[in-house]
């Protein structure tokens, strides 16, 4: 392909490097998971991740939360890697300046809606990391709904069930 078409080999490889990278970035997070052992609360890895990602981006984040359920650690590994993979996103193809995060639970599920400001399109071909996170989802019963509108921004919902980690073995 790099013989016959130089912008097309670039793009595939650009591709290919940033699979690699969000896998790594996934096997870490699974690493350092297990080898913290969950000692610090969701609500704790949350407000991390939120004030990681508004100290080092632009993005104004608005945010409810409210779930009672403790979470599975593999339930929290999904969340955090959904909210991290879409604030990526709305900053990088979006252009957005603000996301709303809704995390709630209803009826013995958790849903988890993203929002932002972004351009939006009415073309959304999931990348990578999406289809990873539609993954991991489906991996826990649940389900993943992308919407994007032009002009309107981007969506996601993310619905699982409420498996609750009754510390047990």
């Amino acid at each position: 392909l790099l013989s016959r078409d130089n912008e097309s080999a670039a793009a595939k490889l650009d591709l290919a490097a940033n699979q690699v990278r969000t896998g790594l970035q996934d096997l870490r997070d699974s690493v350092r998971t297990i080898k913290d052992g969950l000692d610090m609360p969701f609500r704790d890895r949350l407000d991390q991740l939120l004030q990681s990602i508004r100290s080092s981006t632009d993005l104004t984040i608005n945010e409810i939360i409210s779930i009672k359920t403790k979470l599975l650690p593999i339930q929290q590994n999904v969340l955090l890697n959904a909210i991290r993979e879409f604030a990526t996103n709305s900053l990088k193809h979006g252009h957005s300046t603000e996301i709303d995060i809704l995390l709630q639970e209803h009826r013995q599920k958790i849903q988890l809606t993203m929002s932002d400001n972004g351009r939006g399109t009415d073309n959304f071909i999931p990348g990578f990391g999406l289809q990873n996170i539609d993954s991991q989802v489906s991996g826990l019963g649940g389900s993943f709904q992308a919407t994007s509108d032009p002009g309107e921004g981007f969506t996601v919902s993310i619905l699982i069930p409420a498996g609750n980690d009754t510390g047990d073995v």
